[in-house]
Order: structure tokens, then sequence, then C-alpha cells
């Protein structure tokens, strides 16, 4: 700017952010004026920098996983960022030097000898990745089946039905009957459901209605004499 002064000024204050751009020319940008400029993606990523968006962080943390390979990432403005601290997913803690890659960016990358969640954390900044398949346990099962409730739909009284077999025109619906008290709730072409008879009280209303009849009383009354000091007149 002039004097070699600062046309934007970015601050945070407390828990909040605060950004002044010290001209009033803008527009001249927006009008092509000797070649115009970067209004628009000037002034939306301020909007989204006021507005905390990770990606423009000038101090972040990111991690990311591809098959057992970490990647991490360290942006910052300090000429040199401290060592990023990694917890694998038992616990066990190292440090991680990371290397310049371009200005403002520090990375690092490393081979993973346990799957699971890692965490990362430098300079109060904090990162997770997940190694691996993100549902090992779901995937190791992926067929549905019938035992692993038949023991507890035996014990019950119930049945276990599926209602197709693969083939998809072959869906078969068992019949719904409703029953109040039996040993067996389901049989070959059918399933029970039991008659509880439950009920839940959700409040009670009191209204006197002594009140209501004498105030309709006292308005009729009222009403007729009206009516009757009228007629007089």
């Amino acid at each position: 700017g002039v004097r070699d002064k600062p046309l934007l000024v970015l601050s945070h204050e407390g828990k909040g952010r605060v950004a002044l751009l010290l001209s009033d020319q803008i527009w001249l940008w927006a009008r092509g004026y000797e070649g115009g400029g970067p209004h628009v993606d000037l002034t939306r990523r301020l909007a989204h920098w006021l507005m905390k968006e990770p990606d423009l962080e000038e101090e972040a943390l990111r991690a990311s996983a591809h098959g057992r390979e970490v990647s991490v990432e360290r942006q910052t403005m300090k000429e040199r960022p401290a060592p990023v601290m990694a917890t694998a997913p038992s616990g066990a803690r190292d440090e991680i030097a990371v290397a310049q890659g371009e200005p403002g960016l520090w990375r690092a990358r490393f081979d993973a000898k346990e799957m699971g969640l890692w965490r990362f954390q430098s300079e109060g900044l904090t990162a997770l990745v997940n190694v691996g398949p993100p549902n090992p346990r779901e995937f190791r099962e992926v067929a549905s089946t019938t035992e692993k409730l038949q023991p507890l739909v035996e014990a019950t009284g119930g049945t276990v039905r599926r209602l197709s077999n693969g083939g998809a025109d072959t869906v078969s619906m068992p019949r719904v009957v409703e029953l109040r008290d039996a040993n067996r709730y389901g049989g070959s072409d059918w399933i029970g459901i039991r008659q509880t008879g439950a009920s839940t009280l959700v409040g009670v209303e009191i209204a006197p209605l002594g009140l209501g009849l004498w105030a309709m009383l006292a308005l009729v009354g009222a009403v007729v004499a009206a009516w009757g000091w009228e007629g007089r007149r």
C-alpha cells in the first residue's frame, strides 16, 4: 500500500478473528481497471478464513494414509516447526521429524507397523488417521446369517426368518398374528406379535366445570339483560 503500509490486516482475538481491508478500491478490480484483479477469490477466502475453514488455517496439522503408508503434513508460518508426536493404536509413542517440502509446508512419510487409529500431535494441533480398512470387524463377516440371534430367539420363543434366499423373485412374507399368551411365537408361515396391553400415562389435566358453568350463565344473563333493556327503549 501507500508508504509500504499493509492493505490487509488479519488477527486472532480470543476465540474470534478480525480482518481489516484498508482500501475502498477493490471495486476497481471488479471493473477490470488496469487489468483488474482476483477480487472474488480474495473476498471469498477472506470470509472463509473468518469462519475458520480448515484449508485456510495458517497453522494446521494433517494426516492421511494410503495402505500402510502414512503422510503427515505440517503447515506453519514459523521458520521451523516442532517435531510431530505420533501415537500408535497400541499406545506406543514416537517422534517424527518433518522436512520442508514447500514454503510453509513440512512433510513426513513412514510405513505404519500397526493397523488402527493413529494420533498425531504438534504444538497444540491434533490429527487422526485410520490405517487399514475403515471397519475391520464389519468386513470379517459380510454375509448375513440367522445363527447369531438364534440362541436368544429360541430362549424367548421367537423365530428368525429370511425374506429371500438370494433370488430377486423369491421374497416370501410370513403372516403376522397377534397373540396374547403363547409358548411359541412363530410357525412355518407365520410370526406372532405379543399383545401386552401396556399403556403409558403421559399427563393429567383437571378443569373445574363449576367455574366454567357459572361464567357461561353470567354471560348469558348479561346478554339477556342487555337485550331486554334495548327492547324497552
